[in-house]
């Protein structure tokens, strides 16, 4: 199984009106939600799709649905949130500090059968972070080879043109493409035309073999 994690936060003023059950789950749609910052998945057409990433009170939308949610190699070939799932369960997730969210199973299909996924979106009480962790569970009963696993494959909903990405906990400034590497912890993106931005965490991810 392989672990890894990745953390949103959102640069963009808001205001906590009230609490509430963080995650529900309303026909094909995961709705998070802890009063701050809203995501809406949805599972259909044996795929997996963030359809909105707000902050409550504004309407721009951080993601879009031409977002791949997620992507990797497996033995070289390339797969995503697009790639054939079906959905096999829904939970509630929590861990000890404050987080409460759900965790969504997913089965491969096609070219993916024998390889399951367990995702996890977790949210904090009074703050615009989403924490997203994702478990690769192989049941193929032999090995593989997994490689360029990215927790988050957003499509912001800003012009990357107007827009800034910092690098090196902050401390370089890229204009146009940036590709990351280990040694990005963290990343800032921030779009001036729409003042606002987003960043990204990446936890130590930990492969784990049995």
């Amino acid at each position: 199984m392989k672990h890894s994690a990745i953390f949103l936060f959102f640069l963009l003023a808001y205001i906590s009106l009230y609490s509430q059950q963080f995650a529900s789950w309303k026909g094909n749609q995961l709705i998070l939600d802890n009063g701050v910052v809203q995501r809406e998945i949805a599972i259909e057409e044996n795929k997996i799709i963030t359809n909105s990433l707000k902050l409550k009170g504004n309407d721009l939308n951080f993601d879009t649905r031409d977002s791949k949610e997620f992507s990797f190699l497996i033995n070289g070939k390339s797969y995503d949130g697009s790639s054939g799932w079906k959905l096999i369960s829904f939970g509630a997730a929590k861990d000890n500090h404050q987080g409460n969210g759900a965790t969504v199973q997913l089965e491969g299909m096609g070219n993916l059968n024998g390889i399951g996924l367990a995702i996890t979106y977790l949210l904090y009480p009074d703050l615009p972070v989403i924490r997203k962790q994702i478990t690769i569970l192989n049941k193929l009963g032999k090995e593989i080879m997994l490689e360029s696993f990215d927790i988050e494959k957003l499509k912001l909903g800003f012009s990357y043109i107007e827009s800034v990405a910092y690098a090196n906990y902050g401390g370089q400034k890229h204009l146009s493409t940036y590709i990351g590497n280990w040694d990005d912890p963290i990343l800032a993106i921030h779009s001036y035309a729409a003042n606002a931005g987003i960043i990204l965490g990446n936890e130590a991810p930990g492969v784990f073999l049995r």
